[in-house]
């Protein structure tokens, strides 16, 4: 799909943060997107060569994906699946047991390896450290013809980690998706940033929980507060 600044939508709702956490949260992603290319270099190099010998395919896999405002850029992630993993050009969400994951896709997917080249992408200015994953224009389509709120998910810049990822897994549902992102939305704070930072952290060195704890994540009216 050709990568363009287009948006999904002529009126995009509007957030309410506050633009001194704005600008604070930039500066933020700029030092640690920096940070972390430095810190994670040798595993960049480490699980680009992994990839690359298991099937001899590319080491990265690009996608459109939507920010801000619905607006489009494209996103980087080691890849993870075969090389023909989507070849009918049909667009195909994961699954559990997913055969189309390698072994090498299976570690680097549970540790959230996968994700790292997207520090590029936050030193872009595309995305930002926390906040609401990207989804591709296609999936959000989907989402929005079931549930209209979701794409309430782009009043904010989308994010490498963010409040559904440390609660969730991959395989969380749309409607659990926008519970927690709306939650992190409303909420939003430096020290809710660093906490989501700390408790991914802990993910990549120890993998996936188990218990997804979606119980304890509260219902969060999607309409409140102008949103």
């Amino acid at each position: 799909m050709e990568e363009r600044k287009n948006t999904m939508n002529d009126h995009p709702y509007q957030c309410g943060q506050k633009r001194k956490y704005i600008v604070m949260k930039r500066i933020a992603d700029i030092c640690m997107s920096l940070a972390g290319l430095a810190l994670f270099s040798p595993l960049l190099v480490v699980t680009a060569a992994a990839v690359k010998l298991y099937d001899g395919g590319d080491i990265l896999y690009s996608q459109i994906r939507l920010t801000q405002d619905g607006k489009r850029f494209r996103i980087y992630k080691f890849r993870s699946m075969r090389m023909d993993s989507e070849k009918d050009g049909g667009v195909r969400l994961a699954v559990p047991d997913d055969e189309r994951i390698t072994p090498i896709g299976k570690v680097i997917r549970n540790r959230h390896i996968d994700e790292l080249p997207q520090l590029f992408n936050i030193l872009k200015g595309e995305m930002s450290m926390v906040g609401p994953r990207p989804e591709r224009p296609e999936i959000m389509e989907m989402y929005i013809k079931e549930f209209p709120e979701f794409r309430q998910r782009l009043q904010v810049k989308a994010g490498l980690t963010g409040y559904a990822q440390v609660h969730g897994t991959y395989y969380s549902t749309p409607h659990e998706k926008l519970r927690m992102d709306m939650k992190y939305i409303e909420e939003a704070s430096i020290t809710e940033d660093i906490n989501i930072i700390l408790a991914t952290a802990r993910r990549l060195l120890f993998g996936e929980k188990g218990d997804r704890e979606m119980m304890s994540v509260p219902a969060v009216p999607v309409n409140r507060k102008g949103y």
